[in-house]
């Protein structure tokens, strides 16, 4: 016998379908507005991630996390205290160095350490003692560490600038050493670090670098030397013998006093690769000069109205023709001794020249300025971008870093 059912009966339970359906409904769109709720910014952020959260934090995050650094004693002491306290951030750096830095250049990590072993019989023996102290306490391979002091040997960074002006250009009796490093990816945000180091027997002298290089990216000894290294790109000129030109940096600061004894130096070394120095005394006057250098010659460009530029080509190569791939490096070039010479009698340290002149690109990770006159420096990381700001430091006799001082702009 067929079941009848009541037409009132039907028409309530198709209600209570529909009903159900539409509440289905609302708490699908519940669940997907909460998805889409913003992730919570980070404390110094602007909408940027934190760092660990992806590989680079936001401007402001970096620069909170630059660490100030003293160290003293025997070679192998520094290298020590340097491996245990920055312990972490020196694993991370290296790395970075060959999962980032180098694979971007398609450079294999074996090709990278034998490039750099070839070059350990032109290291002086203080700096193998603070390296092998720097990989005893920061378990980093030493291959890998001495990897890093070749950062400029293995193609480890990209384009540089640098520059120094001094009277009749500034303002007063002043000196400003200014120089933008380029990465193919922003080193760690713990990976950059000031030294101040006064090793046993050498001259004390503090400087930018990254977590595990033993040397400076630039910096400046009590003497009011100002040395950076910058490289040149030229893979036909490379060499396996001569010393790495970081080390031969730090080597300046550490035996000179001024270009003169500076160049009694650099006159006698080796270099593996063709490279720039950019190089500015304090006494007995104010004077800066660009050494460009290659394993078979060497030209010395002196400042122009106290005012010289320096990027990661020689000279004489803009007086050529350039492919299309390389002409953003000249405009580089031209665009900061334009602005230099604009400015020529009214620099005060207010005004930062390389981002004046543009010098900024998508891929500048970091920028530091030295005023050696009155033992000040600056850095700021991810210039150019929302949040960056310059961070200023006074260089106390004892050694200390003193944040707060008036160095940058």
């Amino acid at each position: 016998m067929p079941i009848e059912v009541h037409p009132g009966v039907l028409g309530g339970r198709r209600r209570r379908q529909g009903l159900m359906a539409l509440l289905l409904l609302l708490l699908l769109g519940v669940i997907y507005g909460i998805r889409r709720v913003p992730a919570p910014r980070s404390e110094g952020g602007r909408g940027q991630p934190a760092a660990g959260d992806s590989g680079q934090a936001a401007p402001a995050a970096r620069a909170a996390q630059l660490a100030t650094l003293v160290l003293q004693g025997t070679a192998l002491d520094v290298g020590r205290q340097h491996g245990r306290q920055l312990h972490g951030a020196v694993q991370r750096v290296t790395e970075w160095l060959f999962n980032s830095c180098l694979s971007a250049r398609g450079l294999r990590r074996e090709q990278a350490v034998e490039r750099a072993k070839a070059l350990l019989e032109c290291v002086p023996q203080p700096y193998v003692d603070e390296l092998r102290g720097l990989a005893e306490t920061s378990e980093v391979a030493f291959d890998d560490l001495l990897t890093l002091a070749c950062l400029a040997e293995t193609d480890g960074w990209g384009d540089s600038t640098g520059y120094a002006a001094m009277p009749p250009a500034t303002l007063g009796r002043e000196l400003f050493f200014g120089c933008a490093f380029d990465f193919p990816q922003p080193p760690p945000a713990d990976g950059l670090v000031l030294l101040s180091v006064h090793t046993e027997g050498a001259k004390a002298w503090t400087g930018l670098t990254l977590a595990g290089l033993i040397a400076p990216l630039a910096g400046m000894n009590r003497d009011g030397l100002c040395v950076a290294a910058l490289r040149v790109d030229d893979e036909e000129s490379a060499s396996e013998h001569g010393i790495p030109s970081l080390l031969l940096a730090r080597r300046l600061l550490e035996e000179t006093a001024d270009l003169k004894s500076a160049a009694a130096v650099w006159e006698k070394v080796k270099r593996p690769r063709r490279g720039n120095l950019l190089v500015a005394q304090t006494k007995p006057e104010l004077d800066a000069q660009v050494v460009e250098a290659s394993p078979d010659k060497r030209e010395i460009r002196g400042n122009d109205e106290g005012r010289l530029v320096v990027t990661n080509h020689f000279r004489e190569l803009l007086r050529h023709r350039l492919p299309d791939s390389e002409r953003g490096r000249c405009r580089r070039y031209d665009a900061l001794r334009t602005w230099l010479s604009d400015h020529a009698g009214k620099l005060d340290g207010a005004a930062d020249p390389l981002a004046e002149a543009g010098c900024y690109g998508g891929a500048t990770a970091l920028s530091v300025l030295l005023r050696p006159v009155t033992d000040q420096l600056a850095v700021v990381t991810s210039p150019g971008t929302e949040g960056a700001a310059w961070q200023k430091w006074s260089w106390a006799d004892d050694g200390r870093l003193t944040a707060g001082g008036t160095a940058g702009p």
